[in-house]
């Protein structure tokens, strides 16, 4: 320091601070020790009174004061500063001062929320197991721990009452798959006795209502395959039947509720072993000898014959147009021929001959319709003679006529036992009469008949269609089901394999045919009963391994406890009282701070109630407020007597039932919460199908300053886009939301983007997302929301994760520890593009990424390899996007939130 008196190197007086706004520290303080002692050091030359004080030695006593009091400048301005920055919420430190800050706006820091869950409970099924269990509110179930993990308590938030019938339902994995135009395949259900050659028949509704319908099939067996069942995925046996031939075109498939017959027997029609015409004797093949004298105008059926012909042994056919008679003339030494008229050959019917008085009669042939057993059955002819009896063929039956490649599907009305004298052969015979289309197309001989039908069921086939959007139908009817019940839906990804578990609400149960699509295919009365959810199943699961269980009961993490908290003194004004377990536990509720107290106290027989102040009480009002200490203590207090009442004196008449246990202990894996306290009779087991979600630990210090404004933003109502987001980003439970207004045609909506505080997706049927669903309504119209009547619909929607991957070759500083760099500059990375760094729709540049490498000590240069979101190819690429919330389908999805995947991010040294 300068002993010159006229130096003015001491600066002047100290400036005054002009803060900034947005500041983390508010550069409040006056001045420092050397400022304070310069400025007074500057004055000392202008008092007329020191005038002759010209020394500036330090050891000087009169500078020495003046240094003394610099020193206490100093400490005052340093404390000044303090003070004033604890005045405002973003620069204060202390905990007492955000805190009382805070509760000058009505903002006390949140005590946290308990985690929850839902538990899907198993009964006893062994036989004589009662048909249901009832598990009361408040039930225990304690968690395995898992590694450096303490067991956590959660209790049931209602009482359920569990059914066996109501566990390890399975979804519908078989369907019926109805016959298609060039099957090769018929699934049928065994046994089905088919062995390679016998004749199937593929009939339905059509045919049955239209004896002329085109719409059957008819198939002779190539091969049959038995397939045996599947008892675990409840699959039954079927069989696979392999068709010589496929299947026709669709225009001959039967449609309505088709059916298929196995055909048991084969047999032929009377007269398919007749001797040929050739080899009878001529007796048999002629009767009486017409002369060749008897004009053609004396038989009025007989047509006159060419004169070349008329010399011959004819055998004479007519052509339709009435009745037709044959005849045989016999010339000396000649043999026969055929004559035709017109070339049309036509049935030989009314054989004449010659009676005793030498005129034509009937003969021995009358009433034949055809000429020998070659000849085709007549068009109007309805029923067949088989070639014997059989009991078998019976009416309402189906059977098949096939003449080589020719094949007809008849029905059979009546089947009766006759006796027939025909093609010089007798014997009793069952005669079937018959509906369907015209037998002119088969004969005796060659026709074969395909009978005695067996309805044989058709067989199930595996599902491989994924289970998704909102409906499942299950393998068996189930009794009980209602609208609103919540099951537990789980089984694997059908894309990935990957296990997968959904909470869904019944919207709906119903009855329906079994068998699917092709449900017409199933056995009449077979049903089975379908689900109808609110929310679609996302991704679509593998129908084989989709199990629900009906028997879910929400919970929260906590237990209970009742206590005896302390003497009631009515002396004393505002007794405060502490508990003596803790933390105290908040559960997730739909009133606007999103968590509700589960401490309740009664004094003697009398509960009281907590309210948030006194202010507003009167003496008579038995109501109590709560603070809760640094440590997690809470304090009960009470009232006055003027704001409040005062307790009565008694001892131990204080009591005190809450639930201790809160925030992200609870934060429990799926299949952790497997250990019941409570075990009644017909209990088999629980377990939590999903992970715990929804906690929150006790708002820390940063939180409540960044929480605060926000409160402030919503004040419990919703009336701009930016209300939206931040009533939701004040409810107990959630990390971080988004409101966004997404069009889509003349479709308009706010999609809220939400994600918990643990950085999980939460999806409809959370209780924390069903929570804040119910909030929003409630604040928007009073607890009677409906659609846009109080403005744009507002759509909750979980955030979707998306990752990408970034490889970098960095080049590090000669002196650097090369581990500790790698390890600092992942780290680094990881806290930008991390969930806690983010937001949704934030896009991540390339820029960015070398910003954060480049920023770590010890990095002087670094070469991205890979840069690209895991949904697209590898690559480098200087901006990945992130989706905003938008159209999905009929509904909508919510935004994206784009972060580092830890295990694609790789980073190497390079020299």
């Amino acid at each position: 320091m300068s002993a010159d008196p006229e130096c003015a190197c001491f600066g002047g007086a100290p400036a005054s601070p002009d803060p900034q706004p947005g500041l983390t520290r508010i550069p409040w303080r006056l001045a420092t020790h050397g400022t304070f002692n310069g400025a007074m050091l500057d004055q000392l030359h202008k008092a007329p009174a020191l005038a002759r004080l010209t020394t500036r030695d330090p050891s000087d006593p009169a500078i020495a004061l003046l240094d003394g009091w610099a020193v206490t400048l100093d400490i005052l301005a340093f404390y000044n500063e303090r003070i004033g920055n604890e005045g405002f919420l973003r620069p204060a430190t202390e905990r007492r001062s955000v805190l009382e800050l805070a509760r000058l706006i009505g903002y006390s820091p949140a005590p946290g929320v308990s985690a929850s869950t839902f538990l899907a409970v198993n009964c006893d099924t062994i036989p004589g197991s009662p048909e249901q269990v009832t598990l009361p509110a408040g039930a225990g179930v304690m968690s395995v721990p898992g590694p450096g993990e303490k067991p956590q308590i959660f209790e049931t938030d209602a009482e359920i009452v569990a059914r066996p019938a109501w566990q390890d339902l399975h979804a519908q994995s078989v369907h019926y798959v109805a016959p298609a135009a060039g099957d090769t395949r018929l699934m049928l259900y065994p046994p089905t006795q088919l062995k390679t050659g016998d004749m199937v028949l593929v009939v339905g509704g059509e045919r049955i209502a239209d004896a002329q319908s085109p719409r059957w099939q008819a198939r002779r067996v190539a091969g049959v395959e038995d397939i045996p069942a599947d008892p675990i995925d409840q699959v039954p046996p079927r069989s696979e039947v392999l068709l010589e031939s496929a299947l026709g075109a669709a225009a001959t498939i039967p449609l309505q509720s088709p059916r298929v017959y196995a055909m048991r027997q084969r047999t032929n029609i009377f007269g398919h072993n007749a001797p040929a015409w050739e080899s009878l004797p001529i007796v048999l093949r002629v009767g009486e000898f017409l002369p060749i004298a008897v004009a053609a105008q004396t038989v009025p059926a007989l047509q006159a014959l060419e004169a070349s012909k008329q010399s011959s042994n004819a055998i004479v056919s007519f052509a339709p147009g009435g009745p037709s008679g044959a005849m045989s003339e016999m010339a000396a030494g000649g043999g026969t021929a055929s004559l035709g008229y017109g070339g049309i050959l036509d049935d030989i019917t009314n054989i004449m001959e010659f009676d005793a008085t030498r005129k034509l009669a009937p003969g021995i042939y009358a009433g034949r319709r055809t000429s020998w057993a070659d000849a085709p059955f007549p068009a109007g002819r309805d029923y067949i003679d088989l070639d014997q009896v059989y009991d078998r063929f019976v009416a309402g039956s189906w059977i098949v006529l096939r003449a080589g490649t020719t094949m007809q599907a008849y029905q059979v009305t009546e089947a009766t036992e006759i006796s027939v004298s025909d093609f010089g052969m007798s014997a009793k015979v069952t005669r079937l009469k018959l509906r369907g289309p015209s037998l002119s197309s088969f004969s005796p001989r060659s026709t074969s008949v395909h009978g005695v039908s067996e309805l044989i069921p058709w067989g199930m086939t595996p599902i491989t269609t994924p289970v998704a959007g909102r409906e499942v139908t299950l393998s068996k009817p189930v009794e009980g089901l209602a609208a609103g019940q919540r099951v537990a839906l789980t089984g694997s990804e059908a894309a990935s394999g990957n296990a997968a578990a959904r909470i869904l609400t019944i919207e709906q149960v119903s009855t329906v045919p079994a068998g699917g699509d092709a449900a017409q295919l199933a056995p009449p009365a077979t049903m089975t009963t379908r689900l109808r959810f609110t929310s679609d199943i996302a991704p679509g699961l593998a129908p084989r391994s989709v199990r629900i269980n009906a028997n879910v009961v929400s919970a929260s993490h906590g237990e209970t406890r009742e206590d005896a908290i302390g003497n009631g003194n009515a002396a004393i004004a505002f007794q405060t009282v502490p508990l003596p377990s803790k933390p105290l536990t908040w559960v997730s509720s739909s009133n606007p701070p999103g968590r509700a107290t589960t401490l309740r106290v009664r004094i003697g027989a009398s509960w009281w109630n907590e309210v948030h102040s006194f202010v507003g009480a009167g003496p008579r009002d038995r109501v109590f407020t709560t603070r809760t200490a640094d440590d997690g203590t809470v304090t009960v207090q009470f009232g006055d007597g003027v704001t409040g009442a005062r307790l009565p004196s008694g001892k131990g008449n204080i009591m005190a039932r809450y639930r201790t246990g809160t925030g992200l202990a609870g934060m429990l894996k799926a299949g952790q919460l497997s250990q019941p306290l409570q075990r009644p009779a017909g209990f088999a087991g629980v377990v939590n199908p999903l992970p715990t979600g929804g906690a929150e630990d006790p708002e820390s210090l940063d939180a409540a300053r960044a929480n605060a404004p926000v409160t402030v933003r919503a004040m419990e109502r919703i009336v701009s886009l930016a209300d939206v987001a931040d009533y939701a980003r004040a409810f107990a439970g959630i990390g971080k939301a988004d409101a966004a207004l997404v069009r889509d045609g003349t479709w308009r909506s706010i999609v809220l983007t939400i994600a918990d505080t643990g950085g999980g997706m939460p999806a409809a049927g959370d209780t924390l997302f069903d929570n804040l669903e119910e909030s929003i309504a409630a604040v928007r119209s009073g607890g009677d929301y409906a659609g846009q009547r109080h403005g744009l619909p507002i759509t909750l929607a979980g955030y979707r994760a998306r990752g990408f991957a970034l490889r970098s070759e960095l080049i590090l500083a000669s002196d650097a520890v090369a581990a500790t760099v790698l390890a600092a500059a992942r780290a680094a990375l990881l806290q930008a593009f991390g969930f806690a760094a983010r937001q949704f729709a934030q896009p991540a540049s390339l820029a960015e990424a070398s910003a954060v490498l480049h920023g770590v000590g010890g990095v002087r240069a670094a070469r991205f390899t890979r840069f690209h979101r895991l949904d697209q190819p590898a690559g480098v690429a200087p901006v990945l996007p992130s989706a905003m919330a938008g159209r999905l389908g009929n509904g909508w999805q919510g935004a994206e939130l784009l972060t580092l995947d830890p295990d694609q991010l790789v980073l190497t040294q390079v020299q």
